[in-house]
């Protein structure tokens, strides 16, 4: 490409990855793959930081939420998860989806999510203690 390069290749999942986000500061990889979890991994070194595992299928997509003290994750076993980012811990399974969750994505404390089960619904996230 004559409008950019490629600066780091970042291998930590043991199945396809289906989502890639950004943190703000753009040293921290957020990916979401069919090996039903999610990974933080560190640009700069290329290494995963944190493991995000708890779904049953795969994870369809993953998003920074809560100021990036969270994780809101979508798989195909037709729940969501919002994870502490320090801790990996699963602070709230989301549930109403009757089918694999496709996508979740995030404005403020909203998320909204989209399913197979040809929904979309919305959900008021908060970290626990706020």
């Amino acid at each position: 490409l004559s409008c950019g390069r490629e600066e780091a290749e970042v291998r930590v999942h043991a199945d396809r990855v289906m989502c890639v986000r950004l943190g703000d500061d753009g040293q921290m990889l957020l990916s979401s793959s069919l090996d039903c979890t999610a990974k933080l991994s560190d640009l700069r070194s290329r290494e995963c930081a944190r493991s995000f595992e708890g779904h049953s299928d795969g994870v369809t997509s993953a998003v920074f939420v809560l100021g990036g003290r969270a994780v809101l994750t979508s798989s195909a076993d037709s729940t969501m998860r919002l994870w502490d980012i320090g801790t990996g811990a699963v602070l709230s399974t989301l549930l109403g989806h009757t089918n694999a969750v496709t996508c979740c994505a995030v404005c403020g404390d909203t998320a909204a999510s989209s399913s197979r089960d040809a929904t979309v619904r919305t959900w008021r996230l908060r970290f626990p203690g706020d």
